[in-house]
């Protein structure tokens, strides 16, 4: 299972590899909860895919039944930003969802410039009250340029 959630704490629950990249290229989520061993694309390979291809420094956290030291190194040179080990409690993922959020909420909230706003959790740009129809790209381009 794979979840998006969003700075509301509303989620998007997947069931695979291949429908998790689908969702990636119309949605850009606060934080992605990835399960390492997804059916039809691995986790390994969605996370890869999300740092190489997207370029995107959208927050991963890895969760796992490899309990391994090399494991976890390897899941951390994927590009994760934080490695769960199954079984877990659901608090100390909370606590950890919550310590990657901190350190990236720029990423989720508004950003404001002199009648501008981008909210980029939810893909929209406003200039003034008007909603503008940016691309994903274009979008990704003026949040990193605020």
């Amino acid at each position: 299972m794979f979840t998006l959630l969003k700075k509301d704490m509303k989620s998007l629950r997947l069931s695979d590899g291949l429908e998790t990249k689908q969702k990636l290229e119309i949605y850009d989520p606060c934080i992605n909860i990835l399960d390492r061993m997804l059916p039809k694309i691995s986790g390994e390979k969605v996370c890869r895919w999300i740092r190489e291809d997207m370029k995107s420094m959208m927050p991963v956290i890895m969760l796992t039944a490899k309990v391994e030291v090399k494991s976890r190194i390897k899941g951390f040179k994927l590009g994760a930003d934080n490695y769960v080990v199954k079984p877990f409690s659901a608090a100390k993922l909370k606590v950890r969802v919550e310590a990657v959020l901190r350190r990236t909420e720029s990423r989720c909230g508004k950003l404001r410039f002199t009648g501008f706003m981008i909210k980029p959790a939810k893909g929209e740009a406003w200039i003034h009250k008007s909603q503008l129809e940016l691309t994903h790209y274009e979008l990704k381009l003026q949040h990193l340029f605020m």
